[in-house]
């Protein structure tokens, strides 16, 4: 299972929580079994059921709030976050969280006959939905990477560059000591500290717009380890 504590530091995450095939869940936080958020994920993962099998991500964006979905080899995990949470980090944390080598499960894209957990007996029918979500559909890829093995020095590099384009000539020693602050070092970073120095950074930039532009480039990076 996912370590859920990694999420919290995140800005709009509000709770999440996993189900494997057997049925048995396991949330962000302690829960009682029947309580409000039980039976809300009970609910939504009822609704979840009645989608084509063909779907591993999803991203539910609706009035007060987003919903993403993961379908994972050994379940399926939701995320409950605020409306203008941003979807690059949370993709990116969750993407760091299941290719985790100390995760008890390990966590891969499910085979073509098992993308859902089992149906769930006895499961209070879904809430009417208030208002309309949209949903964007992508399949699940990518090999496990290792935490501990060095950012590519060229990845660095063009991050400090898109950090630069944004805010300016003194971006290389704002983001120095930003990540300093945050127990990070720009010149000996490891892949397990990517979301984290995304998310670093980003906060530094204070104009909404410029902050996605950089996210939107910076994100791709990813694509190198």
């Amino acid at each position: 299972m996912i370590d859920f504590r990694d999420l919290t530091t995140i800005p709009g995450f509000r709770w999440g929580f996993q189900v494997d095939q057997r049925g048995d869940y396991h949330f962000s936080q302690p829960h009682p079994a029947g309580g409000p958020d039980h039976n809300r994920a009970r609910a939504f993962l009822q609704l979840w059921q009645t989608l084509p099998q063909d779907v591993f991500l999803a991203d539910y964006s609706f009035r007060n709030g987003r919903v993403f979905v993961r379908v994972v080899s050994d379940g399926i995990i939701v995320l409950f976050c605020d409306k203008l949470v941003r979807r690059s980090i949370i993709s990116t944390a969750l993407d760091a969280l299941i290719h985790h080598p100390e995760a008890s499960t390990i966590l891969s894209p499910p085979p073509a006959h098992s993308l859902r957990p089992a149906p769930l007996t006895a499961a209070p029918p879904p809430p009417a939905p208030s208002d309309s979500g949209s949903m964007t559909r992508i399949s699940l890829t990518g090999e496990a990477t290792n935490p501990a093995a060095p950012l590519p020095d060229d990845v660095v590099r063009d991050l400090t560059a898109y950090f630069t384009e944004e805010i300016g000539p003194l971006a290389p020693m704002i983001a120095r000591k930003a990540a300093q602050k945050a127990g990070m070092d720009l010149t000996a970073l490891v892949l397990g500290q990517w979301p984290g120095l995304l998310n670093t950074l980003a906060d530094i930039i204070e104009n909404p717009a410029k902050r996605e532009r950089f996210l939107d480039k910076a994100v791709l990076l990813r694509k190198r380890f």
